[in-house]
């Protein structure tokens, strides 16, 4: 019997090794202390041990060494990429739980086409929380990461230098995003979609000869004047063949942008003496087009601005008939036939 008690000791020792392991293990898979929830984000096609290490780095976990094999002894590998806010209480079995059900811990907040640089603050407020000022401030920021930014022309007359260029889409949003990166998300988008309509954003002038900044303007005028986008490239004909003339371009969203950058009110109708409102973004007062964009222009109206229609119209009017499509003429004179037809219509 003299074998027992070194048996007795060797299993004593075995349990005692096993048990601090576990509480080992278990240590370096809890939380360090946390006062708040973190946002975690975890790119496509990550695996269980890069998802580990992003955990450790942003210090929701201890130590990521033992981390994907727990995973598989739980099951829960199958890690999907998006964006999870971390509960400050959250054990491993419930980030495990979260980071598997692929549902994100985002607001999805819509920025219509046409948006300007104020209503997405104030969408951005009501929806997410965002502080209206603050976006603001970043829409006018100097120290940007694009190169596209430094293209952007410096005058007193732009009051937002980004306008136009917060591409207008649906995103999703945690309430805690800086203004910063939300920013920099539409305007990564902008880039994208600058790409997949092959223009170059690295160069100053595009393959119809006009720089990015004249293309986005041109572009934020017909999102704005046009409501069927299959009549946006005849309106950026229109405007083409005016500019050609030496006409105004007369287009009534500019002032509706002048005076909503100047006052805050958003106009729903223009009236005759709108017309007259002293603004350098006024096309009824000024020559060309305005300095800037007067809003964010969509896909659509980046395609009609890159490849406006060939015809001899430079006259267009609402025909007031609820369809949203405009009469289209050669002539001052039709134009005024057309224009009281549609006010008949009214």
């Amino acid at each position: 019997m003299k074998w027992l008690p070194n048996t007795v000791y060797t299993l004593l020792l075995i349990i005692g090794f096993i048990l601090v392991g576990y509480f080992y293990v278990d240590y370096t898979l809890q939380s360090p202390t946390r006062t708040q929830e973190i946002v975690v984000e975890i790119p496509p096609q990550s695996s269980v041990k890069t998802v580990g290490s992003i955990l450790e780095k942003q210090k929701i976990i201890r130590d990521d060494r033992f981390f994907r094999y727990y995973a598989k002894w739980k099951g829960k590998t199958n890690i999907m990429a998006g964006s999870y806010a971390i509960g400050k209480d959250e054990s491993i079995d419930g980030i495990l739980t979260i980071l598997t059900s692929g549902k994100e811990n985002t607001t999805k907040v819509t920025i219509i086409e046409g948006s300007t640089a104020i209503d997405i603050a104030e969408t951005l407020n009501k929806q997410i929380g965002t502080n209206k000022e603050e976006f603001l401030k970043e829409v006018n920021r100097t120290n940007g990461k694009f190169a596209f930014e430094k293209q952007i022309p410096v005058k007193p007359e732009i009051k937002y230098k980004l306008e136009g260029y917060l591409f207008p889409s649906t995103y999703q949003f945690h309430k805690e995003d800086s203004p910063q990166k939300i920013v920099d998300t539409m305007l990564s988008r902008f880039e994208k979609e600058m790409k997949e309509l092959n223009v170059n954003t690295a160069t100053t002038s595009e393959p119809n000869g006009k720089p990015l900044h004249e293309l986005v303007t041109f572009a934020s005028v017909l999102e704005r004047e046009g409501q069927k986008k299959d009549e946006l490239t005849k309106i950026a004909g229109v405007l083409e063949n005016r500019m050609e003339k030496r006409m105004k371009l007369q287009v009534d969203a500019s002032v509706v942008y002048a005076i909503q950058i100047d006052t805050g009110k958003k106009l729903t109708q223009v009236m005759k003496a709108d017309y007259k409102y002293s603004s350098p973004y006024n096309t009824y007062q000024i020559q060309g087009f305005p300095p800037a964009p007067i809003g964010s222009p969509g896909a659509n109206a980046y395609r009609a601005a890159l490849s406006p229609e060939k015809h001899d119209y430079l006259y267009y009017v609402l025909k007031e008939d609820g369809t949203g499509y405009h009469d289209f003429t050669v002539t001052y004179q039709d134009h005024l036939k057309a224009d009281q037809k549609a006010k008949a219509r009214r």
